[in-house]
């Protein structure tokens, strides 16, 4: 009996009614494989040592200053890959950092803002973050990032 090399139709429905989850998947982009293994979210700070530490975490303190970002690890001989990512708001922000740089897009409802950046992977990770501002609505945000014009992972905090 041949091997299948890739998942059913049936397969992916059995695993996303059964809640598997898979250790890794891949995106193919300009016929070379970027291969997404790990992903984590969380909140930026300072330890006893004064170096910045990393606590992964899906509740974002809304006080002003706290850094909080997305890490990605990607196994890829690429040596630049393209990533956007999609910041979605309970509501409409008061001020985008940013925003008059033209460093993102953001949405005419100001909830949303997109940002795609071409970058090299350190040690196969990437990343981006975000710190809270003055105003910054409470409730549930939401980040879609994509690899190569691939959907890879949709965090979900709350900050509060």
């Amino acid at each position: 009996m041949k091997q299948c090399k890739h998942l059913s139709l049936v397969g992916i429905i059995a695993i996303l009614l059964l809640g598997i989850s898979l250790p890794a998947f891949s995106v193919t982009a300009s016929n070379k494989a970027v291969f997404v293994d790990e992903a984590k979210f969380g909140i930026m700070y300072k330890g006893a040592d004064d170096k910045w530490q990393f606590k992964e975490t899906d509740r974002i303190p809304n006080k002003v200053g706290t850094p909080y970002r997305w890490y990605i690890h990607l196994r890829t001989d690429k040596n630049k890959v393209t990533w956007k990512e999609e910041f979605i708001l309970p509501a409409p922000a008061v001020a985008w950092g940013g925003e008059e740089k033209k460093e993102f897009q953001v949405s005419s409802d100001r909830k949303v803002s997109i940002k795609e950046m071409t970058v090299s992977p350190k040690d196969g990770w990437i990343s981006h973050g975000w710190s809270v501002a003055e105003g910054d609505p409470s409730g549930k945000y939401v980040m879609k990032i994509y690899v190569e014009g691939q959907f890879v992972k949709e965090f979900v905090f709350f900050v509060e």
